[in-house]
């Protein structure tokens, strides 16, 4: 698995976990709707998407 890919996990967990907010958990919903776990879906995520999930991570 990619860092995005792991990264994007730990969101998803997080998400299910009920431990982000209204704003975080459109952007999760938003981002694996668009592109879901496929590796070079990802890397069509800007740096700022990808900066703010890691920031989203780190809560989990």
């Amino acid at each position: 698995m990619t860092n995005a890919q792991i990264t994007l996990q730990q969101c998803e967990k997080a998400l299910q976990e009920g431990k982000l907010n209204s704003w975080e958990t459109r952007f999760v919903q938003d981002i694996l709707q668009r592109f879901g776990y496929d590796k070079k879906a990802l890397r069509n995520l800007s740096r700022n998407q990808y900066i703010t999930l890691c920031k989203i991570a780190e809560k989990a």
